[in-house]
């Protein structure tokens, strides 16, 4: 976070300000990412495109290396792209994917939320939420990033760890979030994110009827006092629910699929989980993948490719 930091701050200081006509776009980027030949031109377009406030850019990991290296980012990228897709299933704001070698954004965007934080990791995740609570997101067409596939220990999650767990072999890494965290997710938000304001017991009232771990999950995060505060301190309709969105972010959202999870949706094995999920969604068919419990890499990589195309 520091280094994406500093080189954002600095970028500020040699934009032409005096141009109106164009968009000041700031873009993160690692040395160690290739980018598809577009990669430049998707940028470009952006800076005549008046309603592009901040966006990530396609992105896939080079499925290149040793057998098992490959395995272990096929894994990987099939987390990610499933938890968007469950996002996008459940009707989240914040069904994006925070890697920071795809951020973009214009400077009015990173400015007016105080710029990027100093988070050895997860700055990215941070960094989309808090832009996502007061600009449109945009997924950037055209340009793609290949993130390196490395492990690494250098930070405590992200690519390079999960990476080198999967090598390490420490973990079951075929598991995935089970899908009914996302319709558990869906409903809640379906209630909480309509125009219609209610009371705090109001609420925990209909979460209780959705999943009673829902409802303790909000009652362990103190809904009902802090939705009092909300209503207390808002003047409008209109502010009230613009904090439903801020109080119900990113990280929220994450911490309630984790106390699913633990507390009455088990982790599900990778592949059942997708086909469920793409079931759910009516995105696409589920991958032909025989009998096995995990399918031989060829199948899962079928599975990336489908997950690549929609999520």
């Amino acid at each position: 976070g520091l280094a994406r930091k500093i080189g954002m701050d600095l970028a500020l200081t040699v934009l032409d300000y005096q141009d109106k006509t164009v968009n000041k776009i700031l873009v993160c980027l690692d040395a160690d990412c290739e980018v598809s030949e577009s990669y430049l031109k998707g940028i470009l377009d952006l800076v005549s495109d008046q309603h592009f406030s901040f966006g990530h850019m396609e992105f896939a990991h080079p499925l290149k290396g040793d057998l098992e290296n490959i395995k272990a980012i096929v894994c990987y990228e099939i987390f990610l792209r499933y938890y968007v897709l469950g996002l996008k299933f459940a009707g989240s704001p914040y069904a994006f994917h925070t890697i920071g070698s795809t951020i973009a954004c214009i400077y009015k965007s990173y400015i007016k939320i105080g710029g990027m934080n100093k988070r050895k990791a997860g700055e990215d995740f941070y960094f989309m939420e808090k832009l996502a609570k007061d600009h449109m997101f945009k997924k950037i067409s055209g340009a793609a990033v290949y993130p390196s596939n490395r492990a690494s220990w250098r930070v405590p999650f992200g690519t390079g760890q999960r990476v080198n767990r999967f090598l390490q072999g420490k973990q079951n890494e075929y598991l995935l979030y089970s899908p009914e965290s996302f319709v558990v997710l869906k409903k809640w938000l379906e209630i909480f994110n309509s125009r219609e304001i209610l009371s705090g017991k109001e609420y925990l009232k209909m979460s209780k009827k959705i999943n009673p771990a829902l409802h303790e999950f909000l009652v362990i995060n103190s809904f009902e006092a802090n939705w009092k505060m909300i209503l207390g301190n808002s003047k409008s309709d209109e502010q009230i629910n613009k904090q439903k969105h801020y109080w119900f972010d990113g990280f929220k959202t994450l911490k309630l699929i984790h106390h699913l999870r633990d507390t009455v949706f088990p982790a599900e094995n990778m592949f059942d989980a997708v086909d469920s999920l793409l079931r759910n969604t009516a995105a696409a068919p589920p991958v032909e993948r025989g009998k096995g419990v995990i399918p031989v890499l060829d199948i899962q990589k079928k599975y990336l490719s489908l997950l690549r195309s929609i999520a």
